[in-house]
């Protein structure tokens, strides 16, 4: 058997492999796994070594259930990259996607993906606690990004389907955002839930919150009024309304 330090680029791929395959020496089993053919993947996939993985992205027949596989089995920063900087495989976004759900994707990797990643698939990276904080506020900062770039509609829809409660992740709300809520306020039919947070968040804006004080059906809810009251944002003028109105 040739020593370990010696090349086997030229040696070709024998059907006994599959049976001596862990005696073989890591140098020909790394050769071996970037030409096995298909019916040998799973033996090279079963193999323990970060280094027969990282030659096994080079095969030209895997197809990306095997990539998917090796993403789940990465240990390594640098097998991660690698499948990362292969355009054929990072253009997928189901491998974009898996590469995030790696506890060792390298943060580099994660920032690329993060910045196109669309919005609603932001916060469960957000609230994967596997990932590092790094990147789990990386994650925060391009959802907050993501949310800006929201139409109006889209905007709207996410205030009601979150109830409001996506203004516990942002930090800022824009002129969007402010047209948008008060829009969403003057409706006949508001989710109870929305105004209770709407009324609690910091970010809500003061002619939010005056708009929500004018529904009397609101007003004599006692966790709305007191939410207006506790708000730094609810105007002291209106604060004193609320307060000479109702006794507590």
């Amino acid at each position: 058997m040739r020593e370990e330090n010696q090349p086997f680029e030229s040696e070709p791929w024998q059907a006994e492999y599959v049976n001596t395959w862990s005696r073989l020496p890591l140098g020909l089993r790394r050769h071996l796994a970037r030409i096995a053919p298909r019916e040998a993947f799973q033996l090279v996939l079963s193999d323990g070594s970060d280094e027969i993985l990282e030659a096994f992205v080079e095969n030209p027949h895997i197809s990306q259930a095997e990539i998917l596989i090796l993403i789940d089995r990465a240990r390594t920063l640098h097998l991660l990259e690698k499948i990362s900087r292969t355009p054929k495989w990072y253009a997928s976004h189901t491998i974009k996607r898996r590469l995030l759900s790696n506890p060792h994707v390298p943060y580099s990797v994660a920032c690329r993906i993060l910045d196109y990643l669309p919005f609603v698939e932001l916060r469960r990276v957000m609230t994967n606690v596997n990932l590092s904080s790094e990147i789990r506020s990386k994650a925060r900062e391009s959802f907050r990004k993501a949310f800006q770039r929201l139409s109006d509609g889209d905007t709207s829809s996410i205030f009601l389907s979150t109830e409001g409660r996506v203004l516990r992740e942002l930090t800022v709300l824009t002129a969007k955002d402010k047209r948008v809520l008060i829009q969403l306020v003057q409706r006949p039919q508001v989710p109870r839930a929305l105004v209770q947070n709407l009324a609690s968040s910091s970010l809500t804006p003061p002619e939010v919150l005056q708009l929500i004080a004018r529904r009397p059906i609101w007003i004599r809810d006692s966790i709305i009024r007191r939410a207006l009251l506790a708000n730094s944002k609810t105007p002291r003028k209106l604060k004193d309304s609320l307060r000479n109105q109702h006794s507590w």
